[in-house]
């Protein structure tokens, strides 16, 4: 799957998919807001029932319908990971937070298919296990980008950012600790 190429910022950089995506939604929503979802099922109003997918799915289809009823176009999504995988029980076979995600993911798809997409995953490790995150966020997730922290070093990022630029995306790393282990870019309003 290869992303778009070829256009350029205001500082002649070739932007990648990722970033003519964002800035695509940015100049359809007229906003900046990233709605980030990330359930705590204890925080969930109790008119909602069912599996655990169902409850987070119904919650979250709510949320979504009255965003769409008001015009309201976030201009990224982001989904923490983390939230959706705790709730999985893998050795009993029990995928209920990860149906769940997937679940969400089809529901923006229907209701805003332009907005893209962050995996919250904060994943790196050595080379071999970043190429994997990589592939789990954007082949299996299908994620437009990917969160990543630099705390090991160039080594454990550097397979997201190959793996990025292989599926036709543009890897950003950002860091704002103060020795940072790729340089910075900064995203600029259209």
């Amino acid at each position: 799957m290869k992303g778009t190429r070829g256009k350029r910022d205001k500082r002649g950089q070739t932007l990648g998919r990722y970033v003519e995506r964002l800035q695509d939604s940015y100049k359809q929503a007229g906003n900046l807001l990233c709605l980030e979802v990330d359930p705590v099922i204890e925080y969930i109003p109790e008119v909602f029932a069912g599996s655990v997918r169902e409850l987070i799915v119904a919650y979250v289809t709510e949320i979504l319908e009255i965003f769409s009823s008001m015009n309201l176009i976030p201009s990224t999504f982001k989904m923490n990971i983390g939230f959706f995988h705790c709730l999985d029980r893998p050795r009993d076979g029990e995928f209920e937070g990860s149906l769940a995600l997937a679940g969400i993911l089809n529901l923006l798809a229907r209701y805003f298919p332009n907005t893209p997409l962050i995996l919250d995953a904060k994943r790196a490790d050595i080379a071999k296990s970043s190429a994997n995150y990589a592939r789990e966020a954007f082949y299996s997730w299908q994620a437009d980008a990917l969160t990543a922290p630099p705390y090991m070093g160039s080594d454990s990022v550097q397979p997201l950012l190959a793996a990025a630029d292989r599926a036709g995306w543009d890897a950003w790393p950002r860091s704002g600790f103060r020795r940072p282990v790729l340089d910075t870019r900064v995203l600029k309003k259209p």
